[in-house]
């Protein structure tokens, strides 16, 4: 009885163990692709946001304090 546990059990217990290693693994790895793209994202609508507001601030002629304000606020997160 004990050789048919060792031989069979055990093995599917390690079976199942991999499986849900390999499920969390893959279950990482989506998570962070998706963290990534949501990442380039922001990147992409700060880039857009900080170049429509320089371009109007350059047709304009002039810059607030406070667009100044404005620009460093949206400019330290693209930044970083």
């Amino acid at each position: 009885m004990i050789d048919f546990i060792l031989k069979y059990w055990i093995q599917e217990l390690f079976a199942l163990i991999l499986a849900v290693l390999t499920w969390l693994w893959r279950t990482l790895l989506r998570r962070k692709q998706e963290n990534d793209e949501i990442k380039d994202g922001m990147l992409a609508l700060l880039h857009d946001r900080i170049y429509q507001a320089c371009s109007f601030f350059i047709a304009r002629g002039w810059c607030s304090p406070e667009d100044r304000s404005n620009l460093e606020y949206l400019y330290k997160p693209y930044k970083a």
